[in-house]
């Protein structure tokens, strides 16, 4: 049956990718040779009018050549092939909705999962409540856990969208679960103290460096952690965590010198800026900094980082290179400053790594190092900056060690997570914590709803 387009009623409809521009080209190019094969389908509305139930790909593209003046085999200008069907439930309509795309080779995790939520609520609504996960499992012959996982990230991603950038069902899942556990982890350390969140949250500011450290008064800082992005032409991820970033040469240079003049700025005189820096860029380095005004008089030598746990499996070829088992860091120095009196007697420092299942943040320093260098170069009570705080590692070395820690971190991901860090350990010598189970996170997620 032959209907004009113009009867035709779209409501609103969940799918929003229709493919490449070359696979719609594609398509219509086999529309306008070999016509329309198979027909749209149509609720009649009894109003001299029709609904759409399948096919908003082929009427897009009917409408489409019909525009640009194109012909289709045996079809009318501004008529498309339907079948009729009689006015059909909203449940039912969008049931042939979902069977419709789920037959398309691109349907994707997250269109099929807006889909699984709304047929599983709408289903919901009808019979009042009395609708289980298994009935929505059997209707729509899927299996239970694929159901409840699909039904978790439709909820999920309306409060979290950022868990649609996911690549596969099964790293969206994972991503939904770490947010589940730490905003658990939040709840419960608010609810334990809450001002810890907001000492917490006065500690690192959510802010581009470069304009926050402005506002820094002259010579306010005791000590300067500073370990930017080094340039390596290199996308970082950690396990635990889906956010990846781009870490190219210029973007990380350009950064460095307009952070390393503010820096020496923000320093009282005779302190220290720790400074990490790629090894590549040595004799450059060397040119920033003095440049920014720091002293490199009788103190190029850098310091290193050795990492014992280093292996080869790290090492992408391991039969022709040796393993980069080290990092390096310069002591750079603001006046004549002096170092205070640790154990530590030569520039090599010897620390294990953060394990990777650990990590908040994909180029984190380990605790512990940053604890003993804040030791050889600050008092207690002084005030150690990070304007690149990434995993807050240097905010909680600082806290540990009587310091008063003030950070910035361009990222709203990991800022949150030094938020969640900090709140902790703020409070983790007070509170004995109930451990996070399923139940407990299930509890407190819809205490907190």
């Amino acid at each position: 049956m032959k209907i004009s387009i113009a009867q035709i009623v779209i409501d609103e409809r969940l799918r929003d990718e229709y493919g490449t521009d070359k696979d719609i080209e594609e398509f219509k190019t086999s529309i306008k040779d070999k016509g329309l094969l198979q027909p749209i389908v149509l609720s009649d509305l009894k109003n001299g009018s029709y609904k759409l139930v399948v096919g908003e790909r082929r009427l897009r593209a009917v409408t489409q050549i019909h525009t640009a003046g194109d012909t289709i085999p045996n079809v009318p200008l501004g008529y498309i092939n339907a079948e009729i069907m009689g006015e059909l439930s909203p449940e039912m309509a969008l049931m042939m909705e979902f069977e419709e795309n789920e037959r398309r080779k691109n349907f994707t995790w997250e269109e099929k999962a807006k889909y699984i939520k709304k047929i599983h609520d709408m289903w919901a609504r009808r019979y009042k409540g009395n609708w289980t996960l298994e009935m929505t499992a059997h209707l729509l012959k899927i299996a239970i856990g694929s159901v409840s996982d699909y039904l978790g990230l439709g909820s999920a991603m309306e409060k979290h969208p950022e868990i649609a950038k996911a690549e596969t069902l099964r790293s969206a899942v994972k991503r939904a679960k770490n947010i589940k556990k730490q905003e658990v982890r939040r709840i419960e350390a608010e609810e334990n103290d809450p001002e810890q969140l907001k000492r917490a949250e006065s500690v690192v500011v959510c802010a581009d460096a470069r304009q926050w450290i402005k506002q820094v008064s002259e010579a306010s800082i005791d000590l300067v952690n500073f370990d930017p992005p080094w340039g390596e032409e290199v996308s970082h991820k950690v396990a635990e965590n889906w956010e990846s970033f781009d870490d190219d040469t210029e973007s990380a240079d350009e950064r460095i010198r307009d952070l390393l003049p503010e820096i020496f700025r923000v320093l009282k005189p005779d302190r220290f800026c720790i400074f990490w820096f790629r090894n590549q860029a040595y004799e450059s380095t060397i040119e920033l900094v003095e440049s920014a005004g720091f002293s490199m008089k009788g103190s190029r030598n850098a310091c290193l980082w050795i990492k014992p746990d280093k292996t080869t499996d790290q090492m992408r070829f391991p039969e022709k290179m040796l393993i980069h088992g080290y990092e390096n860091f310069f002591l750079l120095r603001k006046g004549d400053p002096l170092l205070y009196k640790t154990d530590q007697k030569t520039n090599v420092f010897m620390f294990a790594r953060v394990p990777r299942g650990l990590k908040i943040h994909p180029t984190e320093k380990p605790r512990m190092l940053l604890e003993l260098l804040i030791k050889m170069t600050t008092t207690p009570g002084e005030t150690v900056l990070d304007p690149c705080a990434g995993s807050g590692s240097t905010l909680h070395a600082a806290y540990n060690t009587m310091r008063k820690p003030l950070g910035c971190e361009l990222s709203p991901n990991f800022h949150a997570r030094i938020i969640t860090r900090l709140t902790e350990v703020m409070g983790e010598t007070e509170v004995v914590k109930p451990p996070v189970t399923d139940a407990r996170i299930d509890e407190i997620l819809r205490r907190d709803a």
